[in-house]
């Protein structure tokens, strides 16, 4: 594991490894939805959510890449002196098929809230100043382990087909307490988002 810059070795550490195993987990989850596995049960609700500005890090390839595009967030943030204004978000634009291969070229991003102004886009900057601007979103949070996150992905899919809704745009995972010491924790939370249509 390359390690990691600025001091912070051990928290954003255990931040990558969280974020790497969700990522899977969220591959996985698309697999089973693709292959119509069968639904356990969550809370999924449709809600109105505010646009934010956050600034991230848009990547081609396996999610095995993932550390490494993380330690290219954080180390760019730190030099540009742009703070984070919440948790870190995965954006996943390429839903993998099930006949997929692991190392397949998919598309994705990861990256933090950020204030209004904090900073301007520069060409030579590869982190990116971004608008989320999907409203309407199917809901959810898992509450347990990052492994068990796939189900709750299923399930909205599934609680979506059922109730008449199409998908509008990229899933966004909120790692609400991704920082935390233990990822199979049973209390851990992630909040889950799908835009959505009728």
């Amino acid at each position: 594991m390359r390690k990691l810059k600025h001091g912070r070795r051990r928290p954003v550490r255990k931040t990558i490894l969280c974020i790497i195993t969700l990522s899977f987990v969220f591959a996985a989850a698309q697999n089973f939805y693709i292959k119509g596995a069968v639904s356990g049960e969550i809370k999924v609700e449709i809600k109105e959510v505010e646009s934010f500005v956050y600034c991230s890090l848009r990547h081609k390839g396996p999610f095995s890449e993932m550390e490494d595009v993380i330690n290219d967030l954080i180390s760019t943030m730190k030099s540009l002196n742009i703070h984070p204004q919440g948790p870190m978000i995965g954006i996943y634009h390429t839903i993998p098929g099930p006949n997929d291969p692991e190392n397949m070229e998919i598309e994705w991003e990861v990256g933090f809230p950020i204030g209004e102004q904090s900073f301007t886009q520069a060409p030579e900057v590869r982190l990116q100043r971004k608008i989320w601007e999907a409203t309407l979103v199917a809901s959810a949070i898992h509450t347990g382990p990052y492994e068990e996150t796939g189900e709750a992905i299923t399930d909205i899919f599934q609680w979506m087909e059922a109730n008449g809704y199409d998908k509008a745009g990229p899933v966004l995972e909120i790692y609400l307490d991704a920082g935390t010491p233990d990822p199979s924790s049973t209390t851990k939370k992630t909040e889950i988002w799908i835009p959505c249509k009728k």
